[in-house]
C-alpha cells in the first residue's frame, strides 16, 4: 500500500477522452461523459460522492469494449507497469503488473479508461477478494485511493498476533492512534481486499522469520529487538512501508511474547553455509 502519482494530468485525461468523443456513435453522449470525468477528479474519486452516469446499455458495452481493445497497449500499458513500486499500492502484497480498477468498471464503465480509475495493482487486488465491492454500509467506508489518499505516506497498519507464538492467528488491523475517520476507512480497506493468499503468506513469512533473523543474532551479536529493527529497516526500504512483511514485522515488535519466541528460534537456527 501506498500513494502514488496521477499517471496523467487532467488536461491529458480530457485529451484522450476527447479523442474518443470523435466516435460518432459517441459524439451524442459528449456531455455527460466529460461531467462524468469531472466529477471524479472533483470527489477524488469517492464513491460516496459520485454516481455511476446514465447511459444507455450499448453505450455502456461500448465504454468497457474500450477497455478491452486498449488494455495492452498505450497509456493503460504504462500504468501497468509503473517503474519504482516497491509493493502493490493497493494491498502492500509484492507482487505487481496487472491493472484494477478502483470503481469497477461493470458499475461505473464511462471510467473503464479513465487514468485516474486505473491501478498499477497486483493480480489478487484485480481478481481476489475485493471483487466489484467499492464501499461499505456506512458512510466513509471505502478502499484507499492510491492517486488522492495520502495517509499510506506513513505506517496504517500492522499485522496483530493472537494466541499462543506456537500456533498464533494473525489480524490486520489499522495502527494505533488514527484518526476515526481513517480508521474507518483502512478498516473496510484491509477487510475487503485481504484474502486467502495474504493469510498463506503471513504464515509462511512467520515460520521463516527465525532464519531471517539468525545471521544477525548469532554472528553479529544482536539482541532479538536488535535483530528485528534491523530486518524491518532492511524491509521498508526493499518492500515499502505498508508491505505485508513490514506489516507482520510491527506486529512482532508489539508483542513481546512474539518477539522472545523469534529470538529464541533463531539462536537454534543452524545456518545454511551459502556463498556465490
Amino acid at each position: 500500500m501506498g500513494p502514488l502519482k496521477r499517471p496523467m494530468s487532467n488536461a491529458d485525461e480530457d485529451k484522450k477522452l476527447a479523442s474518443i468523443l470523435t466516435k460518432p456513435d459517441f459524439v451524442p453522449h459528449t456531455v455527460p461523459w466529460t461531467q462524468a470525468y469531472a466529477d471524479y477528479r472533483n470527489v477524488c474519486g469517492d464513491p460516496w460522492q459520485i454516481s455511476p452516469a446514465v447511459f444507455q446499455p450499448p453505450i455502456r458495452k461500448a465504454q468497457l469494449k474500450l477497455y478491452i481493445s486498449r488494455q495492452g497497449g498505450g497509456p493503460l500499458k504504462r500504468i501497468r507497469y509503473t517503474p519504482g513500486l516497491l509493493c502493490c499500492p493497493m494491498c502492500g502484497s509484492p507482487s505487481r503488473g496487472s491493472l484494477d480498477h478502483y470503481l469497477p468498471r461493470e458499475d461505473f464503465p464511462e471510467f473503464a479508461v479513465l487514468p485516474a480509475n486505473l491501478l498499477p495493482a497486483c493480480s489478487l487486488c484485480n481478481s481476489g477478494a475485493k471483487g466489484r465491492t467499492f464501499k461499505g454500509a456506512i458512510s466513509g467506508e471505502r478502499f484507499l485511493h492510491p492517486y488522492f489518499d495520502t495517509c499510506a505516506k506513513d505506517k496504517i497498519w500492522r499485522i496483530r498476533i493472537d494466541g499462543h507464538p506456537a500456533a498464533p492467528l494473525f489480524a490486520a488491523v489499522p495502527e494505533p492512534g488514527l484518526a476515526k475517520s481513517l480508521r474507518l476507512m483502512i478498516v473496510f480497506h484491509l477487510d475487503n481486499i485481504l484474502g486467502t493468499a495474504f493469510e498463506t503468506a503471513i504464515a509462511t513469512i512467520w515460520s521463516n522469520l527465525p532464519e531471517a533473523l539468525a545471521d544477525d543474532i548469532q554472528n553479529v551479536g544482536l539482541n532479538g529487538k536488535q535483530a528485528l529493527d534491523r530486518h524491518y529497516r532492511d524491509t521498508v526500504v526493499t518492500q515499502g512501508l505498508n508491505s505485508w512483511r513490514a506489516a507482520l514485522l510491527r506486529g512482532v515488535n508489539a508483542n513481546d511474547a512474539a518477539l522472545d519466541h523469534v529470538a529464541a528460534a533463531a539462536a537454534k537456527v543452524t545456518l545454511p553455509d551459502i556463498k556465490f
